[in-house]
């Protein structure tokens, strides 16, 4: 029971990897919401980013040691929804910063799906790379949604 609840997320993570890529690649246009539905799934999107950084913060307050499983979980279902909201949120792929944001996105959720706990014995050059790629693209991401909150406001 334990393995399967622990591949949940991957599959839902890898749906909508392959659904954000689809949008982000083709550029669909002319699909994706509109007004008042537009901004309320850009809340909740951005209400799952912040879930999202528990994790992060938990590790950070607690100190060196190990994270409670509950946090980790968390995490990785909020990647996964996260994702699966910016697919939502973001179909309108209409500016290079909504794409940026959405490639970015896509990018965090594909390194994060392979992190080095999910393989026997990995070389060390990968755990930190890992690390590293995750962290970047984590931040990038939020920095990214602060200026698209931004530019969706002042305009």
């Amino acid at each position: 029971m334990h393995r399967r609840l622990r591949s949940r997320p991957v599959l839902v993570l890898s749906a909508a990897c392959a659904a954000a890529a689809v949008f982000v690649v083709c550029g669909l246009r002319g699909v994706g919401l509109e007004g008042r539905a537009a901004r309320w799934s850009g809340y909740v999107t951005l209400g799952v980013l912040c879930l999202a950084w528990v994790l992060p913060v938990a590790r950070w307050r607690g100190g060196p040691g190990e994270t409670p499983p509950f946090f980790r979980r968390m995490h990785e279902w909020m990647g996964a929804v996260f994702l699966g909201a910016v697919v939502l949120h973001g179909a309108r792929v209409q500016s290079a910063l909504t794409a940026a944001l959405a490639a970015t996105a896509v990018g965090g959720a594909v390194v994060g799906a392979f992190p080095p706990e999910r393989f026997q014995a990995p070389a060390p050059w990968y755990a930190r790379g890992w690390w590293v790629a995750h962290l970047v693209l984590g931040t990038l991401v939020s920095a990214l949604a602060a200026i698209h909150v931004y530019a969706v406001l002042a305009y």
